[in-house]
């Protein structure tokens, strides 16, 4: 029997050295505040108001204030229930609102900043084509306008060097046939023959 009241002493001890769980609260941000026919406690409560009601004011008395709510009743509530600030419950919610609206936003503006990479990338790709074209381009005008390639024969077909070749030959033959003749006709005295 010791063994077993030792046995029990001891769970008994371990139990009350565990520690017990309590529950979380919190404070609610929810308040109801009575509408009274009076400015004082003692009236007869006519309606409720709740937290982020907007109350339009009156008239003042003391504690109290004459309100009408957007429902159009009207009664007496104690002024250390109302405040001028909008509640938190309000002010939260108007944030989550425009948390919600830039969310949305940044997300269209990834989206359209995508497509602008997008477009961008191809637009920078369809440039560098053209400058390369663009060069080619250059180095053909170059090549085909380039009075030292006329005279040296660079970059020029056989068949270009011949044609000018003979037409060298031609005006040389043509240009000394004139003075021939030009000679000829001064040896005979402006006669020509």
């Amino acid at each position: 029997m010791t063994k077993a009241l030792q046995l029990f002493s001891i769970i008994f001890l371990f139990a009350l050295s565990t520690p017990t769980f309590a529950d979380t609260v919190y404070v609610s941000d929810s308040l109801r505040v009575g509408v009274r026919t009076e400015p004082e406690n003692r009236g007869d409560t006519i309606s409720v108001v709740v937290t982020g009601m907007s109350l339009e004011v009156l008239d003042r008395r003391g504690n109290y204030m004459l309100i009408r709510t957007s429902n159009g009743i009207e009664g007496w509530v104690n002024n250390a229930y109302v405040s001028r600030k909008k509640p938190a419950k309000l002010v939260l919610e108007a944030a989550e609102e425009e948390n919600t609206k830039l969310k949305k936003e940044v997300d269209e503006l990834s989206t359209s900043l995508e497509d602008l990479e997008y477009a961008h990338a191809k637009l920078n790709d369809k440039y560098e084509e053209l400058q390369d074209k663009n060069k080619k381009l250059q180095q053909q005008l170059d090549a085909t306008f380039d009075p030292s390639t006329i005279i040296t024969g660079e970059n020029r077909p056989l068949w270009q060097s011949l044609l000018l070749l003979a037409l060298v030959i031609l005006l040389s033959v043509g240009l000394g046939i004139l003075l021939h003749r030009r000679h000829l006709t001064r040896k005979l005295g402006g006669m020509s023959l």
